[in-house]
Order: C-alpha cells, then structure tokens, then sequence
C-alpha cells in the first residue's frame, strides 16, 4: 500500500481530512508493507520518478483539477518537490500518468471529479482515469462531482476496512461503505457517499 495525501499544494486550500483518511487507511496495513508520502513528501517528483511502481495498492488524498476541453491536463494537486524549480505548481497531469509503469490492482483518487474527461469515441471519458489505466492500473477508485472532505474521509476508511478486513469484493465493499456513510443523519443526502464509483476489474 502507497498513500500519499495531504500534499502541501502551493495553489490550493490544505484539506483539513487528509491527514485522518490518511491514517485511518495506514492503521489497517503493517508498517513493513506500506509507504506514506504527506505534505511536502506528498510530492509529483515521487511519483514520476517510479517511486510507486512497486505498490499493488496507490491511494491519494487531494485535490483533483478537471480540464474538460483538454483532458490530458486534467491533474491530481500534490507537492512540487525539492527539485522542482521555482513556480512550480505541483501538478501531476494525466499525459504524464500514463508514462507511468504501475503494476496497481487498485488505485484510489480521493478527489473532486477524478472519473471524469472529455468522450472520445471508442475510447469513452479520456482523462484521469483513462491516464491510470493506460499506466497499467487494474482498477480505480474514482469520483463523479466535487466531494466533501470530511464525508469522503469517513467513506474511504470504511471502504478499506471492508476490502480487508471483513474480505469483502471492491464493489461490496464500495457498497457498504455508502451505506454506512449514508446512515449518518448528516450524510444522508447522495452528495456525500455516492460520488465514488469503480472502474475496472473486468
């Protein structure tokens, strides 16, 4: 398990669950068999210099962008890095995923908006998602609107509980965790736990 989350993104608000996903997922995996990457480590340069290559399961807690008219722009927001020069803006942009080498059967972007692309014919939404599989992911954890922090930290901790402790399939465990989400009275609404869907697996 690779998580990075809560990168410091010079653009953007922190996101004040970050951390709390972060930790509630962390606390299911020994430590021999997991890396975290937060804040400043959180960081494009780590992940275009291979550094999650190895990692069977990849989660990021941040910020997503969405450019709908170029969707190879489209981006998940985390650190520059201590090598990127001055202005740099952190951006990991979908025509550079799918340069990637991920050998992942799960990828998770606990972001706004990460399913979604441009409709291309034959090969449907390009963007985010499409870069992931292109890079060799097996299936995404991926998001159709803007999603709220706090509710997406509840529903991800709950959904990797499931997977792995109670052995649930992805999409049970997908299952219950809305459902569990849902049952807070302040959740209820389909806003807060049914813009994360799954893709791939097939």
């Amino acid at each position: 398990l690779a998580v990075v989350a809560d990168p410091a993104t010079p653009r953007f608000e922190p996101l004040e669950d970050a951390a709390a996903e972060a930790a509630a997922i962390l606390a299911l995996v020994p430590p021999g068999r997991r890396l975290v990457r937060q804040g400043a480590g959180a960081s494009r340069e780590l992940v275009l210099s291979g550094g999650l290559a190895g990692y069977d399961v990849l989660h990021f807690a941040a910020h997503g962008v969405l450019d709908s008219d170029h969707p190879e722009l489209s981006a998940i927001a985390l650190a520059p890095g201590p090598a990127a020069g001055e202005g740099a803006d952190g951006l990991l942009r979908a025509y550079e995923v799918q340069t990637l080498h991920l050998r992942a059967r799960l990828v998770t972007l606990s972001a706004c908006r990460t399913a979604l692309g441009r409709e291309v014919r034959g090969e449907g939404p390009v963007g985010l998602a499409y870069a992931f599989f292109r890079a060799g992911a097996e299936r995404l954890l991926v998001s159709l609107w803007p999603v709220s922090d706090r509710a997406t930290s509840a529903l991800m901790g709950s959904f990797y509980r499931n997977l792995w402790l109670r052995g649930l399939a992805p999409a049970e465990a997908l299952q219950a965790a809305q459902q569990e989400v849902r049952s807070r009275t302040r959740w209820q609404a389909p806003y807060y736990w049914a813009g994360f869907v799954l893709l791939g697996g097939w």
